[in-house]
């Protein structure tokens, strides 16, 4: 990939995504202190139940996200998740939601690996998606590209997902494909995107 091809997709994701603090993005990842449970990170199968505390503890992160899908508190999230996951590790929910706040806040390579372990876990179209614009972010295009096909052949309606792919084609300069994504976003609720799209010129 050259760098002006990573810097257009770069710039077609900080502008059609709606993330925590897309301005605290590092090109290069930054080291985090990993929470307490951090090691026990061993695949566990799906999880049978989750306990209430941990349950608690993920609504309020989910809460920090509003109606557009915007992050309010990225470091609220991500403290509330770290707790629901040293009361339950194996809280694929919760891993895919910190490894989104992580990715959004530019400690991308813990963020791949809350992913790619969510993925073990319960292999949703969500999960993929995320690590599909993670691996955007850290510049592994090919592996991006992989992961978002793969997230809308399990589930067509994930709305993330065809804005993710839209930012990987805006770089690509599959401006019509690019487009047709957000309006598919938009469809399934997810329109601030095509809003942004539209209003700068980008999509009709």
């Amino acid at each position: 990939m050259t760098a002006v091809w990573l810097r257009a997709g770069l710039c077609a994701l900080f502008f059609l995504t709606a993330g925590c603090s897309w301005f605290g993005f590092r090109s290069e990842p930054a080291q985090r202190q990993p929470a307490e449970d951090r090691a026990a990170r061993e695949d566990a199968g799906t999880l049978p139940h989750v306990s209430p505390r941990a349950r608690e503890l993920f609504a309020l992160a989910r809460s920090v996200w509003d109606e557009q899908d915007q992050c309010r508190d990225p470091a609220a999230a991500i403290g509330w998740l770290d707790a629901a996951l040293e009361i339950q590790p194996e809280y694929g929910d919760a891993l895919i939601w910190r490894g989104r706040a992580l990715s959004e806040s530019g400690y991308l390579e813990d963020a791949f690996d809350d992913l790619t372990r969510a993925i073990r876990l319960q292999p949703s179209a969500l999960a993929y998606a995320e690590r599909g614009l993670t691996g955007l972010r850290l510049g592994a295009v090919q592996g991006a590209a992989r992961d978002l096909e793969h997230a809308l052949s399990l589930d067509e309606d994930e709305a993330r997902a065809y804005v993710y792919r839209a930012a990987l084609r805006f770089a690509q300069g599959e401006t019509p494909q690019a487009c047709s994504d957000l309006a598919a976003a938009c469809a399934r609720g997810l329109c601030l995107p095509r809003d942004k799209a539209a209003g700068s010129g980008l999509c009709p």
